[in-house]
């Protein structure tokens, strides 16, 4: 069986533990991992393993089963279920919770739909008609633009703050403020 509590395994300490160690076991499904069939560690060996409770390894390895993810065999162990659509409907219940994490997220940064499926596609590389070039800060509704104005991406001389010889100065028809603000006198 792969090592999916190895050394980068991590608890978190504000989410409860059971739940962390059923979500590891649903990824390694969902991702090909742990196939069908494949046996899982006993409960007190994958305790032992993370540093934790065997009643906390019990109470996930009860939920998996309850959820029809593991199947357990008295005396035998406790192996992920043979049932493919349950595997195909964990992948889509996971797909689908990330996808409205991902859209939620979006939005609490003030993006609408049309531009977060604008985003999708550019970043999948499907052109979406009217999209344009959704290059970070290149989009006039990019909340970002303003900040990343001076980077390289920027398109227009226009975006980019003046530097060197194009700095305001006398004589170039551009105003001079002093650091509060106002114009010198």
């Amino acid at each position: 069986m792969p090592e999916l509590f190895g050394s980068e395994f991590r608890l978190d300490p504000t989410r409860p533990i059971y739940l962390q160690i059923i979500e590891r076991f649903q990824e390694a499904v969902a991702r090909g991992v742990l196939q069908p069939g494949d046996q899982i560690p006993a409960q007190r060996e994958l305790a032992q393993r993370i540093g934790v409770n065997p009643n906390t390894v019990q109470r996930a390895y009860r939920e998996m089963e309850v959820m029809g993810l593991v199947e357990t065999a008295r005396g035998t162990g406790t192996f992920i279920t043979l049932d493919a659509g349950r595997v195909r409907a964990l992948r889509e219940d996971l797909a689908r919770q990330a996808v409205a994490e991902f859209v939620r997220r979006l939005q609490d940064l003030g993006f609408g739909q049309d531009e977060i499926v604008r985003r999708v596609a550019a970043a999948l590389g499907t052109p979406v008609p009217g999209a344009g070039d959704l290059e970070r800060g290149s989009h006039p509704d990019d909340p970002g633009r303003a900040f990343h104005a001076g980077s390289p991406g920027s398109r227009s001389p226009a975006d980019r703050p003046a530097t060197g010889s194009q700095a305001a100065s006398p004589g170039n028809g551009s105003r001079v403020e002093n650091q509060e603000g106002g114009t010198p006198s």
